[in-house]
């Protein structure tokens, strides 16, 4: 019976990779092709059975004629053949849709936001012969597994422009995602107009209580839900600087929690921003990463504290969270916040179950122990959900993971070992979310519309993989559609170095080393392009693009096309291509690990003995020239000659100057880190251990290279031991130890010696040992013994329970 089962689920698999005739993400539940094909004709109609649908009717209307510059007319009137027709169903229940191609395109669903969501799949499944529009005829029958799909956008770290959220809206919508939260408030900027406390809003980087509204607005006829996130108590400096009267001093990293007046504030904000977003069934109030160490010493919050009969100053934290929660619910609203509370809370402050927690990174509590204490969840890990200028999955990644496993980048955070949950009791996983933080505005589109899909396809149906191979092929076709819906111009490119990259480094797709060639191509008929070069929104009156634009420096380009009547077709396209003339290949690195640097073209690599760098440009004439000490070259640098080594750790900086000597495009700049790294008799070999931490294995010991972010990690409390094969017998005399190091901790330990695992010689005994740690370790000679086995008993940290050995190394001289 398995093998049938497997049998009939590979050939359904074969079905659907090998079917051509539809494209849609996610891939429905139950998709059935007949024969034929229904041909969008100039005289089609789209039909609104009910009169709240006339405005999916107009959405819909405008969307297909950026899709085929056909013009569609909205009728209530009985449909006909060759209609478009939008249908309520009150039996449909939830997200179920209906949507039947046949003489007529029927629609149907039982609310119309899942109406909405179900035209989207009739916009994707349009494909384009000549100037012809046809889909097959079909019955797609779907819901999602998951009640919550988000994007969320940051646009308080960077400025934002309005027209990139009316662009995420769209993103959105096409690919079914049912909420898009916006990340309004931070340390950078506070980016919402309160009339109550108009000093807050961020000058120049602010968006108006009407312009909100306005997209509110827009996006609620498209289907697609605000939440508001007003990020508290910490990420709060941009307040504390606007009014540390009430709010607090910019240096206390909260907002002061023990005074009274900041709840009225917070409350009276958190209602303007409920106004505003008032669609939403969700308020985000933040409540993450707070640090309480200057708030610790306030005199206002002793006091609080001793008052309320409280423990320290975490419980008026939890308090926080609990009286957001009374006000939001009071308001008919709905909690959600970030994992960052242990357990239920505190002895003094429960955190109430009625919040839904966003699970992202695991360093407060494992998903499951926020299942098992009774709370509703979200997955938000950190890898891939998270968008980052540093850290960027590509999509094929993102498709193989599922809404059920964290994972973390970080090596300290639980979920650097991958989290898998098989099971969840009473479906309290409800769905996820994918951030983009800290992204400039002109990157957000980029870096989201080649993750999004993916993502969402994996909270519509978790457990229904198809193969790799079989989105991206959908994907190809529903990108040229969202392309048509939010700039329907594309940008041809000759020049560029790298024009397919996906990686992490920012922006490095639209690099160019010498000269790029720029065309602008309307998609829609008889449209016209125009742009700018000055970073300002195009408007009727900037130039029309009418031939190929040559650019030889750093340029952002901002596109916008227009009907034949002047009117504007989807929203402004920007660009910012770089000029990077400098390239470099590197030899002899250990390893090559981005980190948070990698933003700015930066990353650290490791070396052991040297590294080896080369650099060259495509510019015929000028000169490369670098520094070594991390500094800009300039005209009287040295002029590159040749590779240049390093047997030091040591920053190089690159950049290309023209004959006249003037600096031209971006530098290259890497930092090198020498490590200890060498191979002896210990370097991986087999090794096992009384515990370990999951972050922390054995064989990151044996290695060879001394790494302190590559440890072994004993757990459970000293003593803990971590025993090598040698897997043959040696004459040994000594013996290195490499513990964790910070400048202050020492360890304690004793190393024995075996010849069969089972008989120990105490060779090393460090159990006195005070001397503080260092990267070198300390060296141990004794008299030669013959051995097979090594094992070190770690017995004493003098910084916290954990026992940590970085490197264990054996010599025979």
């Amino acid at each position: 019976m398995k093998t049938l089962l497997a049998l009939l689920f590979s050939l359904c698999q074969l079905t659907a990779q090998s079917s051509p005739q539809v494209d849609i993400i996610p891939w429905p539940q139950e998709v059935k092709i007949n024969s034929g094909e229904f041909s969008l004709e100039s005289n089609a109609r789209i039909i609104f059975t009910a009169k709240e649908l006339e405005p999916l009717a107009q959405v819909l209307s405008q969307e297909l004629f950026q899709i085929s510059s056909q013009t569609l007319a909205v009728a209530g009137t009985p449909p006909q053949n060759g209609d478009i027709v939008l249908r309520l169903d009150p039996t449909l229940t939830g997200e179920k849709y209906v949507l039947q191609v046949d003489d007529q395109v029927v629609i149907t669903a039982g609310n119309y936001k899942s109406l909405a969501q179900a035209s989207s799949s009739f916009l994707q499944g349009l494909k384009e012969s000549g100037k012809r529009y046809f889909i097959p005829k079909l019955i797609i029958r779907d819901h999602p597994h998951s009640s919550y799909r988000s994007l969320m956008v940051d646009v308080a770290r960077q400025p934002h422009t309005i027209d990139t959220l009316y662009q995420c809206v769209m993103l959105c919508r096409l690919y079914k995602v049912n909420f898009l939260q916006l990340h309004l408030t931070d340390d950078q900027s506070f980016t919402f107009e309160s009339k109550a406390y108009p000093k807050l809003a961020t000058p120049g980087r602010h968006f108006t209580q009407a312009e909100l509204k306005e997209l509110v607005a827009f996006a609620d006829a498209r289907g697609v839900t605000i939440v508001p996130e007003f990020d508290a108590p910490a990420h709060t400096t941009a307040m504390r600087v606007a009014m540390p009267e009430l709010f607090g001093r910019p240096g206390l990293s909260v907002i002061h929690l023990g005074k009274e007046e900041v709840y009225k504030a917070m409350f009276t904000i958190a209602d303007e921003m409920m106004e505003v977003f008032q669609s939403s069934p969700y308020f985000h109030i933040g409540a993450d990463e707070a640090y309480f160490g200057a708030l610790e010493k306030d005199e206002l919050a002793i006091e609080a504290i001793k008052n309320k009969g409280y423990d320290n100053v975490h419980d008026l934290f939890l308090e926080f969270i609990v009286r957001m929660n009374e006000h939001i619910k009071s308001r008919g609203k709905q909690t959600v916040m970030w994992e960052s509370f242990h357990g239920t809370g505190s002895r003094k402050v429960s955190i109430p179950k009625d919040i839904i927690v966003m699970a992202w990174e695991t360093l407060y509590q494992h998903p499951q122990s926020l299942l098992d204490n009774g709370y509703t969840i979200l997955n938000v890990s950190w890898k891939p959900t998270y968008l980052t200028p540093g850290k960027r999955w590509n999509p094929e990644y993102i498709y193989g993971w599922n809404m059920f496993r964290w994972e973390n980048h970080w090596k300290v955070a639980p979920s650097y070992t991958p989290i898998q949950l098989e099971t969840y009791p009473n479906n309290r996983i409800i769905g996820g979310m994918m951030c983009s933080w800290e992204s400039r505005d002109e990157m957000q589109i980029p870096g989201i519309r080649l993750r999004l899909a993916p993502l969402c396809e994996r909270f519509w149906t978790p457990d229904g993989k198809l193969p790799y191979e079989h989105f991206a092929n959908r994907f190809e076709h529903t990108d040229q559609v969202l392309q048509k819906l939010i700039r329907p111009l594309n940008f041809r490119t000759e020049g560029l170095t790298d024009p397919d990259y996906v990686g992490p480094f920012y922006n490095r797709e639209n690099h160019f080393g010498d000269q790029l060639t720029l065309r602008l191509e309307p998609l829609v008929q008889d449209s016209v392009i125009h742009y700018t070069l000055d970073g300002t929104p195009p408007s009727i009156d900037s130039p029309q693009f009418t031939e190929p634009l040559v650019l030889n420096e750093s340029q952002v380009v901002r596109a916008q096309a227009f009907d034949s009547s002047g009117k504007k077709l989807g929203f402004i396209a920007t660009r910012p291509f770089e000029l990077h003339p400098v390239q470099g290949e590197v030899d002899g690195l250990l390893m090559n690990v981005p980190h948070d640097e990698a933003g700015r073209g930066e990353h650290r690599t490791q070396f052991g003995d040297q590294v080896t760098i080369s650099l060259s440009t495509p510019i015929e004439s000028g000169t490369i020239r670098y520094t070594l000490d991390g500094s800009q070259p300039n005209g009287d640098s040295p002029e590159y000659q040749g590779p240049v080594t390093l047997t030091t750790s040591g920053v190089i900086s690159a950049r290309y100057f023209a004959p006249d000597k003037q600096a031209r495009g971006a530098v290259w700049r890497r930092s090198f880190v020498q490590i200890d790294a060498e191979t002896n008799l210990t370097t991986n070999k087999p090794v096992n251990a009384s515990s370990a931490e999951p972050n922390g294995k054995a064989s990151y010991a044996v290695d060879g290279i001394v790494d302190r972010d590559f440890h072994w990690d004993g757990s459970g409390g000293a003593p803990q031991w971590m025993q090598i094969d040698l897997e043959a017998s040696q004459v040994l005399k000594r013996i290195q130890v490499i513990t964790y190091w910070d400048g202050n901790r020492h360890y304690q330990y004793k190393v024995e010696l075996s010849l069969d695992g089972e008989n120990w010689n105490e060779v090393v005994d460090f159990s006195k040992n005070t001397e503080p740690a260092t990267d070198k370790g300390f060296t141990h000679e004794f008299d030669p013994l013959i051995s097979r086995y090594i094992r070190v008993t770690m017995l004493h940290n003098s910084a916290n329970p954990g026992l940590h050995l970085v490197e264990v190394r054996a010599y025979t001289e």
